[in-house]
Formats: C-alpha cells, structure tokens, sequence
C-alpha cells in the first residue's frame, strides 16, 4: 500500500481554498498549437526552450566510459586516415552496402541468442512444471532465474555489439553520403575536377600518401629515424590514452561505489495523497537515492504525525509504527575500514594509499566495548557483492564482500553482536560494472570508529518538532592497535557519567 495522506487536513490545502477559491489552473507544457499568446514564433522559442531544458537535465544521466569515448576518436581519426579520397561512387556505394550488412550480421546475432534463449527457457519452464517429486511453479520460475542469470550477460553482450555498429555505421555511412554529394557539387562548379572519382582513378588516402612522402626522403638514416619516429609516436599515444581513460573509469567505478555504501542506489517511487471521498488519488513521483528518499519520506510522516496527531496510513507496505518512527536512533556509528595493512600508515605495497570503505551502523547495543567493535571487524575481505540488512524500524546497513555466503555471515555478526533491532530481511546483489575497472576482492581492516550518542536531557541543545530537549555528542575510537588504547571507557556505546 502507498504513503496515503488526507489532503483535506493539509494547512496547505487551507491556504489554497483562501487564496484561490475557484481553484488553480495548470497549462499543458507541450500546448503549442493552442496557445494563441506570444504568436507562432513564441510558441516554437517556448517548445525550444522547454526542449533544450529537458535536455540538460537528461545529459547528466546519460553516461559514456572514458575509455569507449576515446576509442570511437581513435576509429573515427583511423576512418579518416584510410579513407580513400580518389574512390568512384560506384565504390563508395559498395562501401556503404558492405558496412550495412556487417550491422545485419550483428543484429541477426543479438536475435538469435535471443531467442534461442527465450525458446529453450520456455520449454525447460514447461518441463520443469511436470518433474516427477520436485516440479512445479517454483521449480520453473527459478529454472528460468537460473538460465537468465547465466546465459543474461552474452546477450546483452550482444545487444551491445550490435548497437555500437549500428552507431558506427551510421555515422560513416552519413559521412559517405555527404561526401558524394559534396563532391558532385564541386565536380559541378569546377569541370577541370571531371576526372576526381574516376572508376579508373588511383587510391588517396591520407595514411598511403603520409607514407609515400616519408619514403620520398632521401636520407637513410633520416627516414628510418622518421618512420620508427612515427610508428611508435601512433603506438605510444593511443595506449597512454587509453590508460588514461582507463584510469579515469576506474575513480569514477570507485566514486559510485562510494556513493552507494553512502547513499544507497536511486529508487524511484510515489507519494500518494488521496482525499476525503474522493475515488481518484493525487500521485507524486520521485526518484532519489534510497536513503535520502527513506529518510526525507520518514520525516514528511513524523511532521504530519506531530501537527496532526494522527497515524498517516502506511510506508512501503508495512505499518507506520509510532515507537520507531518518532524515536531518534541513540547510538549510531560508522565504522572506518582500510586496505593494504593493518597499521598506519595506511598504504598499498606499492607506496600509494590505500582505499578507504565505510560500514554505517544504526541503533546500537547499550553497554557496547571498545573490544566488541574490535571483534566483529578485526578482519573483512571487500567484494562485489552487496549486502543489504533492514532492521525492524526499516532503516539499512550496507556492506560489501567477496561472496555472498560470506557478506550474510558477516551482516548477522553484526546484527547479532551490535545491534539492539533484529534483521527482518538480508538481500545480497552482485554489483556490475565494467569489467575493466572491476577491483578483485581484497581485505581490510579496521581504522577507527566514530560513536555518536543521543539521550533527552532538560538542558539540551537539540529541540524536535514536540518541543522535546536532546543532547548529542559524539565519540572517535581507534580500532587498529591489538589493545584497547588507554583511556578508552568502558562503554563506549554509553554516555559518560556526569561527574557529581
């Protein structure tokens, strides 16, 4: 069931009926033809403006690998340099046939994996519902997981390949086109340039002639110095490119995974607000990183909840509960964690520095020591995987390992050993992304520990929307020595005692 609110009792819908009695009205965006004001040449600026406007804002979600950019410069110069000038129209004509039915094969591939995959997994779900003992609905859906989940990615493999030579052939096929009628327009203008074309002409391309120019060079040792000049010059350009493409894929692949472990992925949902009586529910659509989306969804309920002192229907499917929602979480931590040694300083074998990766953790245990922090993450090995645990009062822990029989082992340690909720729910996802910028799976170690803790006091700084006082304060604990360092309480999941 979706987050339902009664319009009726918003005081924004008060503000409405006073300001704007007879209601309000909202013009269609892409009303072009019906919108008399401005004349036909404001329509068309208005329909631009709005056109480019959804265009920036779709150009950040719309992402290229470094790495595939450069590499369609490369083609296109490599295109360019072997193109042969001098060719007839009766050629290039060829040209452009051969290269759609290298776009025919590759399409013809995507759709015969496709279906032969679609075929044999219809007829294996059909077996699988009428196996003696162990067949079934179950059997035949996750007979189906089975198959797409290994046969998935050469198909989309394949997808893939034929879209970016569709692309290809597209823009060269494009670039061909405009040439032969460029090239008649001049043959029209000039006629001395009647023989440009010819079906008896020689080949000119730009890498033949660059080759016959050094050639021409009647210096030896000047023209072998030139040709291995050049050769390695080509070389050495295009593989610094692509690492450094490569490179920057790899911050970026490490930017996201961070974001994630932080943010939680994007999740798109709705608000719905249904009114008093009325058949039709007013829905509003988002899209956010999950946590920020449950986290700002969570406080929409608690305000509406304080100013009404109502419970507003449900969230997610599951009863809003009062006691979880209104509460602050008293203790909370964040784990630090590091690779390539346990010590500081904090460094890879090579010298560089290692990654750093974070574990958020929420409603912790009273009465918690410096050496049950120790215990739990004295040792973790990171990995593809994801791990998601959602406690009773619906809030999350991620965390990333090498396997998913390890990730949930792990995640019920920490439940277990730390956290005051249950787990009503472990989920495990392999994270994909370009295998090229795949880390393998690695160990880390714990650094530190940030300890932030809660408690009402008259004497808070801290004021919630019903007026109740909280004091907060927060907590740094070293966790890599093999000791508890001096000093450290003996709860550090506790305030400390006021002194009297």
């Amino acid at each position: 069931m979706a987050f339902e609110l009664d319009i009726g009792d918003l005081i924004s819908r008060q503000i409405r009926v006073e300001v704007a009695p007879e209601g309000r009205e909202i013009g269609d965006l892409l009303d072009v033809f019906e919108d008399d004001s401005g004349g036909f040449l404001g329509r068309i600026f208005s329909f631009t403006k709005q056109l480019i406007g959804f265009a920036l804002k779709a150009i950040p979600v719309i992402r290229f690998p470094f790495s595939s950019l450069f590499g369609w410069a490369v083609q296109a110069f490599n295109f360019i340099r072997f193109f042969d000038w001098n060719a007839s129209d009766a050629e290039l004509q060829a040209g452009i046939k051969q290269r759609n039915l290298a776009v025919a094969d590759a399409w013809g591939a995507f759709f015969g994996q496709l279906a032969g995959t679609l075929v044999v997994g219809g007829l294996g779900a059909l077996g699988a519902l009428y196996i003696p003992a162990i067949g079934g609905k179950m059997l035949a859906i996750s007979t189906l997981v089975k198959l797409f989940k290994e046969r998935g990615d050469e198909v989309f493999e394949e997808l893939r390949f034929a879209v970016r030579q569709s692309a290809v052939v597209f823009g060269e096929k494009k670039f061909i086109q405009a040439y032969i009628r460029i090239r008649r327009l001049i043959k029209n203008r000039f006629p001395q340039l009647k023989n440009w074309g010819a079906d008896d002409g020689d080949r000119w391309t730009f890498a033949e002639k660059f080759e016959e120019k050094i050639d021409s060079i009647e210096n030896d040792g000047l023209r072998t110095f030139l040709e291995s000049f050049f050769d390695e010059f080509e070389e050495a350009f295009i593989e610094g490119g692509y690492v450094i493409a490569g490179y920057w894929d790899n911050l970026m692949a490490q930017t996201n995974e961070n974001r994630l472990e932080i943010l939680g992925e994007d999740k798109a949902g709705t608000i719905q607000l249904r009114a008093g009586g009325e058949d039709t529910p007013f829905l509003r659509y988002i899209q956010l990183p999950s946590n920020l989306a449950i986290s700002g969804l969570q406080h929409q309920m608690n305000t509406y909840r304080s100013f009404q002192g109502l419970r507003i229907g449900e969230y997610g499917g599951e009863p809003s509960e009062p006691d979880n929602t209104l509460r602050p979480y008293l203790r909370t931590a964040k784990i630090i964690m590091r690779s390539g040694s346990e010590k500081p300083p904090f460094t890879n074998p090579d010298g560089t520095i290692s990654s750093r990766h974070q574990i958020t953790l929420k409603s912790l245990k009273p009465d918690l020591r410096w050496r049950d922090f120790k215990r739990v993450f004295r040792r973790h090995t990171w990995g593809p995987w994801k791990i998601e645990v959602v406690l009773q009062s619906r809030a999350s822990i991620w965390l990333y390992a090498d396997s998913r029989e390890n990730g949930v082992l792990f995640a019920r340690e920490i439940v277990d050993e730390l956290i005051e909720e249950d787990a009503i729910r472990i989920a495990a996802t392999i994270e994909e992304v370009d295998p090229r910028v795949t880390q393998r799976p690695k160990v880390i170690y714990p650094q530190e520990v940030y300890i932030t803790l809660k408690r009402a006091i008259a004497s808070g700084r801290i004021v919630d929307l019903s007026g109740k006082r909280w004091e907060q304060q927060k907590f740094t604990y070293d966790l890599w020595p093999d000791d508890e360092p001096f000093g450290t309480p003996q709860f550090i999941t506790n305030f400390p005692v006021d002194p009297t």
